[in-house]
């Protein structure tokens, strides 16, 4: 299980809102494609992008103000690697996503 002491810049109550959001993207993009793409990852940020950008600006946005995705990114990719159980194939991959730079496809 992931806490929150792993990136302890992100917020407690975001830890668990961020592994909330990302399980019921995973566990429908597993549904609807029959099992994990490698392209899980991405899919997860366009999915955030698409659908859940005010949850995200928040995750991002530290109480001071500045960003924070550079402790948000790589937890929700964490959390994709870790809820798929899929290892790393190929790292950085050009994303659709806008909201990365890039990701890691996995595989078994």
């Amino acid at each position: 299980m992931i806490n929150g002491g792993i990136m302890p810049a992100i917020p407690k109550d975001y830890l668990k809102q961020i592994k909330s959001i990302v399980e019921d993207i995973v566990a429908d993009i597993e549904r609807s494609n029959g099992h994990y793409p490698t392209d899980v990852i991405d899919r997860v940020f366009l999915e955030i992008e698409n659908n859940y950008m005010q949850e995200y600006d928040s995750w991002i946005t530290l109480p001071n103000g500045a960003s924070n995705e550079h402790s948000v990114n790589p937890y929700i990719g964490s959390l994709v690697s870790r809820i798929t159980g899929l290892k790393v194939l190929a790292y950085p991959v050009k994303p659709n996503s806008r909201l990365i730079k890039g990701y890691s496809t996995l595989g078994y």
